[in-house]
């Protein structure tokens, strides 16, 4: 399960579009993924791939609801909000993803092919590498 902290209606350069946002209370260190293939690559994690993995998977959701609409992911850093031109959409390179729509079919793809092999009996179980990450994961007394 999961909540969207925010969903709203903007009309941003003439275009009107649904903003899924979801809060971050961090200091906002995400670089800006390539594209939707890296939200599932492994290297990516250091840059905050579970965040769009998160928003883009909401953003997916809202836009099967409401598929004649542009829905967009967007990450809303606390801390950065207040500042001129702030916009909190997700980009892939510099381009913000105004609409989800075009990369829905590749990442359901790529999902259910990480859902798949966690659950295939075949692979074995193996831990992160990046051990930093296990700090505050509720999970790590299960994999020690």
């Amino acid at each position: 399960g999961g909540r969207i902290d925010r969903l709203d209606r903007i009309v941003k350069d003439g275009m009107e579009r649904i903003r899924v946002i979801d809060y971050k209370t961090g200091g906002g260190n995400v670089k800006w993924l390539a594209d939707v293939d890296a939200i599932f690559k492994q290297e990516s994690l250091a840059n905050h791939s579970d965040y769009y993995l998160q928003t883009f998977l909401y953003a997916a959701l809202v836009k099967k609801m409401y598929p004649e609409v542009p829905v967009s992911p967007a990450l809303l850093f606390i801390q950065h909000s207040a500042g001129k031109d702030y916009d909190p959409t997700l980009c892939f390179g510099r381009e913000p993803i105004t609409d989800v729509g075009p990369n829905i079919s590749r990442f359901m793809e790529l999902l259910r092919t990480t859902v798949d092999d966690m659950f295939n009996a075949d692979i074995p179980y193996q831990p992160t590498e990046q051990r930093e990450r296990c700090t505050y994961c509720p999970y790590r007394l299960l994999c020690k």
